[in-house]
């Protein structure tokens, strides 16, 4: 079952094939400072992944 998270190396990979021009990691920073913002996203820098907040309760609502 999903944890409602990705690795952050996924995340900057696909940043790097989306984005070639620009620095993936300074656009890494910029998503996670606004995920974070809007309280969507976090990154969690020990494990290394990035979790989408609230997930659990959109969950619930889809299997409702």
């Amino acid at each position: 079952e999903s944890d409602g998270s990705v690795e952050a190396e996924e995340v900057l990979a696909d940043l790097t094939i989306y984005f070639p021009f620009i620095p993936a990691e300074s656009l890494f920073a910029t998503v996670v400072e606004w995920g974070r913002y809007a309280e969507l996203v976090d990154h969690d820098t020990v494990a290394g992944r990035v979790p989408l907040l609230g997930w659990e309760s959109a969950a619930e609502v889809r299997s409702d």
